[in-house]
C-alpha cells in the first residue's frame, strides 16, 4: 500500500490540496494506521506553532509581574496581605475620624451628649440636616472597597490574588485619606521640639522620648513618647500616647489621651477622652465639649462645657459641668465648689460624700448603691445569661450563613487540641503587644487600632467557634446548616452553664477564649497558606 508523504499531509492540514487529492488522502487515512499517526502528529505540531505565533495583548508589562510564578506568589502572599491590612486600617481609621466623629459631635449639639453610639447611628440623619455634605462619592467608594476586602479575607480563593488585595487596600486608603494627610510632617528623635516661633501648617506626627510643642500646629498632632507636653497652640485634634502627658496650651479640636499620668492645665475647645491612671484637672483649665474619663484616681476642679462621663475608682469633683453627669466610682467626693447644671446619676459601692454647698441644676443626684450580693440569688442573673446565650447564638447564625466554610475549618482545627491552645495563648498575648508597638511607630497607629478592634471581636466570637466544636463532639458531625446550628446551640449552652460555676467558671471562660482564638488563628493561617500545585 502506497503511503502519503509528509509534505502532502502538511498541505492537507493547511487546506491547500485540491478537493480530489484531499478526498483521496482522507479515505486512505481511515484504513492506514501509519498515515493516520503521521497526520495526527503533524496536526499537533501545527497547532502548537500557530499558538506560539499568535500575539496576544499584554494587559500589564511582564516586568511588573515578576512575582507571577506560583512559587514566588506563595512567598509574597503573607507580606501582601500584611500590606493590605495596613492600607485598610488607615482607610478605616480615616473614615471613622472624618465621618463618624463629626456625626457624633453634631448629635451632641442636638442634646444626646455624644456618648451613645446607637443613638448616633439611628438619629444622626434626623437631627443633622447637613450630613450629606460630609459624605462624598470617594468616601462611599472607600467604604465599599473595605467591605470587599473584609469579605475577600475569608474566601479561600483570595490567597491566590494577593496583588489584587494590595491594590484594593491602597485604593481604599487613597480614597479615604484627606488631601492634607499626604502633607503631614513626621518627626522622630530622642527629643522632639516645636519651637515657640515655629508654625507647622500641616498635621504633625511626633515620636520620641520627649515631645514638646511650644509653637503652633495648624493641623492635628499625633504624639507618642514617654513625656509629652503641649504648651503651644494646636488647631486640630491631639492624640497622645505617653507615660506623662500635659496639655498647658490651647487645643481647638478634640483631645484623646492614653497615659499613666495626665494633667490638663490649658483649654480644649471640643471633647476630651482620657484613659489614664491618674488625672489632674485644676481650676484654670477648661473643656468646651464633653469629658469622658476612665482612671484609677482623678481630681477635677476645672470647667466642662457639656456632659461628664466618669468611671474612676477614687474621684474628687469640685468643678463646673455644663451638662449632665454620669458618675461611677468606688470613692466619690463632690466638693463645695461643684456645680453640675444637668441631671446627675451616681453609681457607687458606698455612699458618696457630697458637700451641702454643691450645686445641682436639675435637682438632687440619683444615687444607686451597688450591693455585692451573690449573682445567683437574683432571677435577673439567669435572664441575662439567657440573653447572652441568645446573642452568641445569633452571632453564630450569621457566621454559619455568611462563612460556613470558615466555620467548618475552625471545627476541623479544633481536633488539634494542643496546637489550638498554644496558638490561642500566643494570639491572646502577642496581639495587644504588637498593637501597642504598632501604635508607637510613625505609620502604625491605624494598624494598631484595627488590630485591637479585631482582637476584641475575636475574644467575644471565640465562644461561637468553641460551641460549634463542642456540639459536634457531643452529637456527631452535622450534614447540613440546620444540624450545625443545633449543635452550636447545645455547645453554647454547655459553655454558658460551665461559666456560671462559682470560681471554676472563670477558668472555663479562659479556656474557651484561648481555645477559640487558637482555632480561629489556625484557620486563618491555613486559608492564607497557598495549596500545593497539583502534579
Amino acid at each position: 500500500m502506497a503511503h502519503f508523504d509528509e509534505m502532502t499531509c502538511l498541505l492537507y492540514l493547511d487546506g491547500q490540496l485540491d478537493r480530489e487529492r484531499a478526498t483521496e488522502l482522507s479515505e486512505h487515512v481511515e484504513t492506514c494506521a501509519e498515515c493516520r499517526t503521521l497526520l495526527a502528529a503533524l496536526e499537533s505540531e501545527s497547532r502548537l506553532l500557530r499558538g506560539a505565533l499568535t500575539e496576544e495583548e499584554e494587559s500589564v508589562p511582564a516586568r511588573l509581574l515578576e512575582y507571577a510564578p506560583e512559587t514566588k506568589a506563595r512567598e509574597a502572599a503573607p507580606l501582601a496581605w500584611l500590606v493590605t491590612l495596613g492600607f485598610a486600617g488607615a482607610g478605616a481609621y480615616t473614615l471613622w475620624s472624618g465621618i463618624v466623629e463629626p456625626w457624633q459631635q453634631q448629635l451632641s449639639q442636638a442634646g444626646f451628649g455624644g456618648d451613645s453610639f446607637l443613638a448616633m447611628l439611628f438619629f444622626g440623619g434626623v437631627f443633622w440636616k447637613g450630613w450629606e455634605t460630609m459624605v462624598n462619592l470617594t468616601e462611599l467608594l472607600a467604604a465599599a472597597t473595605l467591605v470587599i476586602l473584609a469579605v475577600a479575607l475569608f474566601r479561600r480563593n483570595s490567597r491566590h490574588t494577593p496583588t489584587v488585595a494590595v491594590v484594593l487596600g491602597a485604593l481604599a486608603c487613597v480614597l479615604a485619606l484627606p488631601l492634607a494627610a499626604s502633607a503631614a510632617e513626621i518627626r522622630k528623635a530622642g527629643t522632639v521640639t516645636v519651637a515657640t516661633d515655629e508654625v507647622i501648617k500641616n498635621d504633625l506626627v511626633a515620636v520620641g522620648e520627649s515631645v514638646r510643642i511650644e509653637g503652633t500646629v495648624e493641623g492635628d498632632a499625633i504624639l507618642c513618647g514617654q513625656t509629652l507636653t503641649v504648651n503651644g497652640h494646636v488647631k486640630g485634634d491631639v492624640i497622645a500616647f505617653g507615660e506623662f502627658v500635659r496639655i498647658n496650651g490651647q487645643v481647638d479640636g478634640n483631645a484623646r489621651v492614653f497615659s499613666k499620668f495626665f494633667a490638663l492645665e490649658g483649654n480644649v475647645a471640643k471633647n476630651v477622652s482620657i484613659f489614664a491612671q491618674t488625672l489632674e484637672f485644676p481650676s484654670k483649665s477648661q473643656i468646651g465639649g464633653s469629658l469622658m474619663l476612665f482612671a484609677a484616681r482623678a481630681s477635677q476642679d476645672g470647667r466642662v462645657g457639656r456632659d461628664l462621663m466618669a468611671f474612676v475608682a477614687k474621684y474628687d469633683l469640685n468643678g463646673m459641668v455644663g451638662g449632665t453627669g454620669l458618675l461611677q466610682s468606688d470613692r466619690l467626693t463632690i466638693g463645695p465648689s461643684a456645680d453640675i447644671q444637668g441631671k446627675v446619676s451616681i453609681t457607687a459601692a458606698r455612699q458618696p460624700s457630697i458637700s451641702e454647698k454643691a450645686k445641682f441644676g436639675s435637682g438632687p443626684p440619683a444615687i444607686k448603691i451597688e450591693t455585692h450580693r451573690p449573682d445567683y440569688a437574683s432571677p435577673g442573673y439567669y435572664w441575662h445569661q439567657t440573653l447572652r446565650w441568645g446573642a452568641a447564638f445569633m452571632l453564630g447564625l450569621v457566621l454559619a450563613l455568611l462563612m460556613p466554610g470558615f466555620l467548618r475549618d475552625t471545627m476541623r482545627e479544633g481536633e488539634r487540641y494542643g496546637l489550638s491552645l498554644g496558638a490561642g495563648v500566643l494570639a491572646l498575648i502577642v496581639t495587644p503587644i504588637a498593637a501597642v508597638i504598632a501604635c508607637i511607630t510613625i505609620v502604625g497607629v491605624a494598624v494598631g487600632i484595627l488590630a485591637v478592634l479585631a482582637w476584641g471581636a475575636a475574644l467575644y466570637a471565640a465562644q461561637v467557634f468553641v460551641g460549634a466544636f463542642l456540639g459536634q463532639k457531643m452529637l456527631g458531625a452535622a450534614d447540613s446548616t440546620g444540624a450545625l446550628l443545633g449543635r452550636m446551640a447545645v455547645g453554647l449552652l454547655v459553655i454558658r452553664v460551665a461559666g456560671m460555676i462559682p470560681y471554676a467558671g472563670h477558668l472555663a471562660w479562659l479556656i474557651v477564649v484561648v481555645f477559640g482564638l487558637g482555632v480561629v488563628t489556625l484557620a486563618i493561617v491555613k486559608r492564607a497558606r497557598p495549596e500545593p500545585a497539583a502534579m
